[in-house]
């Protein structure tokens, strides 16, 4: 059964992510076809394949997902048509650090965000085009596998560059051959930092949970200030939220005004990413999508704002992020039943600013209100 998934080693399953629809959609008929190829291509690795709509156990399903996403041995995600939930479910798992295989139907354009990430395109229309999928895919799940059968480690560019730097320098140390430069000295170090962080994650998965905003003494726990503001092409809203966290000595983080410093997007959203203690997302109609079986397109926002609220949901935990919707934007269903601020479109954030203070206190923030202006 599929929920016995969890009760299985890390290594027993993989976590299928791919757009779902009403059962007799084309979707549907769609994600069942990469559901029987993907369960084939792992056949030999022995792992059994859990996809959303299979969990049966009673309880919230973005929570069971967000865990499924921590447990499995890693994930394959079908990023074709930008469909919300799997962006932030995607999001959430490269959170965790949980390898990813990506696939992408042929011509698909892919998300800046992970656009330096290797894609498997697949074409579905015909059995011999199908067969050269299942081959690729079945590659994929190899190269993912040492010869003792574990996961190799996550497929981001920052810890592709710590582990392929660190075989540099083991090869050189071992046959004496070459120098070691300052740069991979420099990676060689933060992959040990990685991996001496790595060795404490359970203590710290226990410590997040006991977090609270005010402790036995009565001092009141600290956290950064610095706030990731995650937004899309609304520069009005983008700015009044930046104005109002300044206004509250708080410390605004937007990616695109911050130094590159030579790094990826990905890289660099990671590394902006590690010293904050909230994020506001900023769900806007800056695109529009639908289901691939009809022809109505919903106003939906970005993309990537949606694959950056999965990230800093799993890195920060689901209570340090706060979504802020303005206009008719289609609501990933991963996110039901989750709590998020409405603007009206004729509105200022002010209409809302009590709700904004409230959410940060809830967090554990000392907001005097009376510094705005």
């Amino acid at each position: 059964m599929v929920d016995d998934a969890l009760t299985q080693s890390q290594e027993d399953f993989v976590f299928l992510v791919v757009p779902l629809s009403d059962p007799r959609s084309e979707v549907r008929a769609q994600a069942d076809f990469l559901l029987n190829l993907v369960e084939r291509a792992v056949k030999n690795a022995k792992l059994t394949v859990v996809r959303a709509d299979k969990i049966s156990t009673p309880g919230s399903i973005t929570s069971q997902i967000i865990t499924y996403l921590r447990r499995a041995r890693f994930i394959i995600a079908d990023i074709s048509d930008a469909n919300p939930n799997v962006m932030y479910e995607l999001g959430v798992a490269h959170s965790f650090g949980r390898p990813v295989v990506l696939l992408a139907k042929q011509g698909v354009p892919i998300p800046f965000d992970i656009a330096t990430a290797r894609v498997i395109s697949y074409d579905l229309s015909t059995l011999h085009s199908a067969n050269t999928f299942e081959y690729a895919l079945s590659g994929a799940v190899e190269s993912l596998m040492s010869v003792e059968g574990k996961a190799s480690a996550s497929i981001s560019p920052v810890q592709v560059a710590f582990d392929t730097a660190g075989e540099r320098i083991g090869q050189r140390l071992i046959t004496g051959g070459g120098e070691v430069s300052t740069d991979e000295r420099i990676l060689a170090i933060l992959g040990d930092i990685r991996e001496r962080m790595a060795s404490i994650e359970g203590r710290m998965a226990d410590l997040e949970g006991r977090r609270s905003s005010q402790i036995d003494d009565g001092s009141v726990s600290t956290y950064s200030r610095k706030i990731f503001i995650v937004h899309g092409h609304d520069d009005g809203l983008k700015l009044e939220l930046r104005n109002f966290l300044s206004q509250l000595d708080f410390e605004p983080i937007i990616l695109h005004e911050r130094a590159d410093g030579g790094k990826t997007i990905y890289s660099k959203l990671l590394g902006e990413a590690s010293d904050v203690g909230f994020a506001f997302i900023l769900l806007t109609p800056d695109d529009k999508g639908g289901k691939a079986s009809s022809d109505e397109l919903m106003p939906r926002a970005r993309q990537n704002v949606v694959f950056e609220h999965g990230l800093f949901a799993g890195y920060l935990s689901p209570t340090r992020v706060c979504a802020i919707v303005r206009g008719s934007v289609e609501i990933p269903s991963d996110l039901n039943g989750v709590v998020y601020k409405r603007v009206p479109d004729s509105a200022s954030l002010t209409s809302i600013a009590f709700d904004l203070v409230r959410e940060l206190r809830e967090a554990g923030y000392v907001v005097d209100m009376n510094k705005l202006s």
